[in-house]
């Protein structure tokens, strides 16, 4: 009995020297890695407290512009300035986070500062409070941006225009449509509101695109398209009216047609063509002033500047995005 109670105080021992063997390995092994992740952890929150004292000294900056620009009269919203400041990132852009994030990290930075230089608000077409123009101008602006949804695109179009909204955000044009919105853009004699941009600049699920107006004529920025309203006599073809303006270095990618609201001997043709296209810009004066002048009256709505596509966001993009610390 006594060698069985031996055997078994000796096996007990040896269990135990083994369980003792055995966590030892991990435990050492636990230890090193907590040590690496807890350096790399410090690293981080040095990171983020560097990335929030640049946001901080960036409000500070935005916060002046804002009263450089209210003193001057100026508009506080640039929408082509943002688009180049998102080129321009996503230009110098390397490593694992996809350009996608960049850009609506950044879209984010950029209306908060736009906030703090002056009231901003968005008019949304939302029809019996369907969500996918919302959902739209809420990725553009954020969630934070106040914003009012309308049941008609003209009810947009006047937000805008008395300035209870700072812009509006509203379906593209389409042909055979019973009322579209952009024939009212020609009611306040060049005053605005303009076509200003275009939704999504950076796609991030399937859905509709948008156009929105605003109160500031479209700037150019290297890659855009701009919306001419052109009246003509009922005679003249789309072929015609496209050639003309091709040659003139304004190709049209989209054109729809309307009749004249004030004779029937007119028809009104929207076009969407390539490049910027200033109100004052020559080509309008040569447009109408050809021997084969087939234009009576022309005027630009505005333009945008050209969203990323999807191969520009995925371009230069390396590995997989990292797992979360």
């Amino acid at each position: 009995m006594m060698a069985d109670i031996a055997h078994g105080f000796s096996l007990n021992i040896e269990l135990g020297r083994r369980a003792v063997r055995l966590a030892e390995i991990p435990y050492t092994a636990m230890t090193e890695s907590d040590t690496a992740l807890s350096g790399l952890r410090e690293e981080i929150d040095r990171i983020d407290d560097e990335i929030h004292d640049l946001l901080m000294r960036r409000t500070s900056i935005a916060s002046n512009v804002g009263k450089t620009k209210r003193n001057s009269g100026s508009v506080a919203y640039r929408p082509a300035r943002e688009t180049e400041i998102l080129r321009r990132l996503s230009g110098r852009h390397r490593g694992a986070l996809p350009k996608i994030v960049l850009t609506r990290i950044w879209r984010e930075i950029m209306t908060a500062m736009l906030r703090l230089q002056g009231s901003f608000n968005v008019a949304v077409y939302a029809p019996n409070g369907t969500s996918a123009y919302r959902d739209l101008a809420r990725d553009h602006f954020g969630g934070a941006v106040p914003s009012t949804l309308h049941q008609s695109t003209r009810s947009v179009v006047k937000s805008v225009t008395d300035s209870s909204t700072t812009v509006g955000v509203l379906p593209l044009p389409i042909d055979d449509e019973t009322d579209p919105w952009w024939p009212v853009l020609t009611e306040y004699s060049g005053a605005g509101p303009w076509i200003v941009a275009r939704l999504p600049v950076a796609r991030l699920v399937d859905g509709p695109d948008a156009l929105v107006v605003g109160p500031v004529a479209h700037e150019a920025t290297g890659s855009d398209r701009s919306y001419l309203l052109i009246r003509t006599s009922i005679n003249v073809s789309r072929t015609s009216l496209g050639e003309n303006l091709t040659r003139l270095g304004m190709k049209p990618v989209y054109m729809t047609v309307r009749p004249d609201q004030q004779s029937a001997n007119f028809t009104r043709f929207l076009l969407e063509v390539e490049g910027h296209v200033a109100i004052d810009d020559s080509r309008l004066v040569n447009l109408l002033e050809a021997d084969d002048a087939l234009a009576h009256t022309v005027e630009v709505l505005g333009g945008y500047a050209m969203p990323f596509t999807k191969s520009e966001l995925e371009a230069d993009v390396i590995g997989a995005p990292a797992a979360s610390q």
